[in-house]
């Protein structure tokens, strides 16, 4: 209930003291009573300490309620806040407008902080290659021998790039009663399980710490704590606010209340309850810690729960109508125009301008060199920081998925010259080698099924230039086995050198001109490929370099003149690549592609002298759920004649759709497909699309034959998911001729 405020000032001092005094004894480590910063610029008023509770995405709450402060000119004198409480919080003592900072939430994608995951098109070109394998996303750490998880779901990455950008005005400020309103956030230690107050350090870190969301978010390191959420431990601080000196609190209360007896009839709510409990008690005793002169507000959030951030907008109107349910109570704390206006004069006001950045350090907790993560960070001495260009940096960075954080700070200026720009890297606690497994599955329902399960080990940060080397392989109906080592030459890590052998088995299908089945042959084939090249920026890559393949054609059955035994292939080959595009499996915007020339010769170590040519390209666009994709395909063999090993195939969905499973081959091949698809259901862990294709191409045995007279039109209609395992795909395609499939894929469409 709101209460009546005291007025004299003598009589708030002697209070303010003794409960200074009681706060000093009573409160838990980590929260000694802080030096009495909540001082009121006027004498003659009692200083005032806005408390702002957690609660997720309820919290917006906050913005309201600041928003009609200022409408009755309620001057705020310091903030002592929790979680999300500590966003809007910290967000508004930095100097931030109420304004901005309602349109600051809206405009945050919440979903995408909730997910750790880079934007595809904007990881590292090495990264975005390890899509070709067919394995999940998810990593297994292996450190010392022993298996490893992280610490949290997600590492914070991108709340921490937000919260750093946002607060960059007063990024060197490192005591928070230097802010324009002090401001202290609650976090918990995780090891003790005590409140932590953090009055001082890096403000985006300090916000940071208070929101992370135990087994959410990986804690947060500062001064040596691994700090979590402070809703475990302070919800709503009321003490801590005392103990800065303010003696009238406004208390703003958003968290979830208990659920009643008849509300438990679900798994999920027992679950909410259990994290409710976790809050609720320790916000109850704070509430017990309000006096007669301290006003609580208690907006009605409705439907609105912890994780509505898709509905965050609707969290102000409530914290809003809530103030001014306690308008009585509120006016009394308000000030004439005048004393306003020298209120915020009072405040220090933060720099706008950017600050030029003098020296570029490294804070460097990994195996990489300090010059190569200079370089990376591409900041220039002697130019005013672009923050923007800083943070796509900083995600590069973390692109190289090595580091359990990636964070930046501007500390203090000394001097004229500038401010000193520290670029700060943890190597990842989980890692440096990652396990990853995965499952093939491909077939149609008339043909034969291929079903693998498959297995990588990555071990990356082999030395200071960032080499890494990779092993794997498959055990099913077609097994390989794959060694790979990448080396970076120099700290750009733009030239590169990779050596990789391999062995496998697969099934070839024989089929005669009118889709009759003629035999298979099974291809068993082993080598090295010596290749390297040069990485164009993060989104593609000039390669070079010479195959060599020992090989063997089995035929299994049928036509006794399909070609069999040993075979030795050679090559140099070319390859230019693009790769921009946003999803590997279901694009949505962006292009990817290569073009590769090779060279066949006996003197590589072939059998047959041949030259072929392949191109590969697509393009995908979007408008909201609806995307579609163009794919391009032109591959041929201009001069000599391939062996079967080395011949062109198509059939199969999205590649002549109607046609088995790589039914059609030659010396030739060229295709043009549109496939349209629609995302019906946008489940976190597992999007559906449905769509259909439209292809038009052929293969052909001589170059002179190649031409639109002669090409097949086939399409499909099909369902795909992502999901945890791979993407998956249901289809049925037709082609003229009265061809008809039936498709079904877990892993990349083959």
């Amino acid at each position: 209930m709101p209460r009546t405020v005291t007025r004299n000032s003598c009589l708030g001092r002697k209070i303010l003291l003794k409960w200074a005094w009681v706060a000093a004894l009573v409160m838990p480590v980590g929260a000694a009573a802080d030096s009495l910063s909540c001082a009121s610029p006027d004498p003659g008023r009692g200083s005032i300490g806005l408390v702002l509770s957690g609660g997720g995405a309820r919290g917006a709450a906050h913005v309201g309620v600041l928003k009609v402060l200022e409408e009755m000119r309620v001057p705020v004198d310091c903030i002592a806040a929790t979680s999300f409480g500590a966003i809007v919080g910290g967000l508004y003592s930095s100097g931030m407008p109420v304004a901005q900072i309602e349109k600051t939430l809206a405009e945050i994608d919440w979903s995408a902080v909730f997910d750790d995951r880079l934007d595809r098109d904007n990881r590292p070109y090495r990264r975005k290659r390890d899509d070709d394998l067919w394995l999940v996303k998810g990593r297994v750490g292996v450190r010392d021998g022993e298996l490893r998880f992280p610490t949290g779901l997600i590492q914070g990455q991108k709340i921490r790039g937000i919260l750093s950008r946002f607060t960059m005005p007063v990024a060197g400020v490192r005591d928070f009663d230097q802010l324009p309103i002090p401001f202290r956030a609650v976090a918990t230690d995780i090891v003790s399980g005590e409140e932590a107050v953090l009055g001082g350090g890096v403000l985006a870190d300090a916000i940071h710490a208070s929101m992370a969301i135990p087994a959410i978010f990986a804690p947060v390191e500062i001064d040596g704590r691994l700090l979590v959420d402070g809703g475990v431990s302070n919800n709503l601080p009321v003490t801590v606010a005392r103990a800065m000196g303010a003696e009238i609190i406004i208390a703003v209360d958003i968290s979830t209340q208990l659920y009643q007896r008849e509300q438990l009839d679900s798994l999920l709510a027992i679950t909410d309850q259990l994290s409710n409990f976790l809050t609720r008690r320790n916000t109850e005793r704070q509430l017990e810690r309000l006096q007669d002169q301290d006003i609580l507000l208690l907006p009605n959030m409705g439907d609105l729960t912890s994780a509505s951030f898709d509905r965050i907008g609707e969290a102000v109107p409530p914290g809003a109508a809530a103030a001014q349910a306690a308008a009585s109570q509120l006016r009394t704390l308000a000030v004439t125009e005048t004393e306003w206006g020298a209120f915020l004069a009072a405040r220090s006001r933060p720099s706008t301008q950017r600050p030029v950045i003098r020296s570029v350090q490294i804070d460097n907790r990994s195996g990489l060199s300090d010059e190569l993560l200079v370089t990376r960070a591409g900041v220039e001495p002697g130019a005013p920081l672009d923050v923007l260009d800083l943070q796509r940096s900083v995600d590069r960075i973390y692109g190289l998925e090595l580091f359990d954080e990636v964070s930046y700070r501007v500390d203090d200026r000394e001097d004229a010259t500038g401010s000193d720009l520290t670029l700060a890297v943890k190597e990842r606690s989980w890692g440096p080698g990652y396990l990853q497994l995965g499952t093939r599955m491909s077939g149609s329902f008339d043909g034969e099924d291929v079903f693998d399960l498959g297995a990588s080990y990555l071990r990356t940060s082999v030395n200071a230039w960032n080499g890494e080397w990779r092993a794997g392989g498959s055990v099913g109906d077609e097994p390989s086995l794959f060694f790979d080592f990448y080396q970076p030459l120099g700290v750009r890590s733009r030239l590169f050198v990779e050596p990789l052998v391999f062995y496998g088995r697969r099934n070839v299908n024989i089929f005669d001109e009118q889709g009759n089945g003629l035999g298979a042959t099974r291809v068993k084939e082993g080598g090295l490929v010596l290749s390297g090249g040069f990485e164009v920026g993060d989104w593609g890559e000039l390669r070079a370099g010479w195959r060599r393949v020992f090989g063997e054609n089995d035929t299994r059955f049928g036509d006794p003149a399909i070609p069999s035994g040993n075979f030795d292939d050679g090559a140099l080959f070319l390859r230019a690549s693009v790769d921009e595009i946003d999803d590997f499996y279901f694009p949505s915007r962006g292009v990817d592609g290569f073009i590769e020339y090779r060279r066949s010769r006996p003197d590589y170590g072939a059998d047959d002298a041949f030259e072929q040519v392949l191109f590969h390209g697509r393009v995908a666009a979007s408008h909201g759920p609806a995307s579609i994709r163009l794919v391009a395909d032109y591959m041929s063999t201009p001069s000599g004649k391939a062996p079967p090993q080395n011949l062109f195939r198509a059939g199969g969905l999205f590649r002549l759709s109607g046609y088995e499973l790589n039914e059609l081959s030659g010396q030739h091949y060229a295709q043009l497909a549109l496939i349209p698809s629609y995302k019906i259901a946008d489940f976190r862990l597992l999007p559906v699309y449905v769509g259909a294709s439209l292809e038009i191409g052929n293969v052909w045995q001589n170059e002179d034959d190649i031409g639109f007279s002669d090409t097949l039109t086939a399409g499909s209609l099909w369902i795909g998911a992502d999901t945890p395992l791979g993407p998956a795909h249901i289809a049925f395609g037709v082609a003229e001729g009265g061809r008809e499939s039936f498709y079904l894929f877990l892993g990349p469409v083959r």
